[in-house]
């Protein structure tokens, strides 16, 4: 895997992120200093471009009904890796806490295999898909066990 990875899109030719365009770069060395006051008042325009996408954003109900649902999903996970070591090693006998450890990380090991099949799965499932079935519609029906 890390040889296969790179650190920076232009390791693999592709332009880097942080450089601004050819066409951009030039169109700005045509203005010159001629319209400095301009460039000036760009900058609050893009930040608030950013705010306004922020804020459409924020209202959206689908938004926060995701960001509620990972919430409560995160608080049911922590709270079950942090209580069941103490549980099993008081009301299951579990020899010490790092034997209760190793059986609750199979919880996070199941996760992780779970995820990349069915990454591995709802790939095979989009490169045999015919054009127009719908894609998300794919990952969905790997998610839930209709393929």
């Amino acid at each position: 895997v890390l040889a296969a990875v790179r650190d920076k899109p232009a390791d693999l030719g592709y332009p880097s992120v942080d450089a601004p365009a050819p066409a951009a770069t030039a169109a700005a060395a045509k203005q010159g200093a001629a319209q400095p006051q301009q460039q000036q008042e760009e900058k609050p325009k893009a930040s608030s471009g950013m705010m306004e996408a922020l804020k459409s954003v924020m209202k959206l109900p689908a938004v926060w009904a995701l960001a509620f649902t990972y919430f409560f999903i995160y608080v049911v996970r922590a709270g079950v890796t942090n209580w069941m070591v103490f549980y099993l090693m008081a009301e299951k006998g579990a020899a010490d806490a790092g034997t209760a450890a190793l059986t609750v990380s199979g919880m996070e090991l199941g996760g992780l295999a779970g995820s990349t099949v069915a990454g591995l799965l709802s790939d095979r499932a989009i490169r045999s898909a015919k054009d127009g079935s719908g894609l998300v519609g794919k990952r969905i029906q790997v998610s839930s066990g209709a393929l």
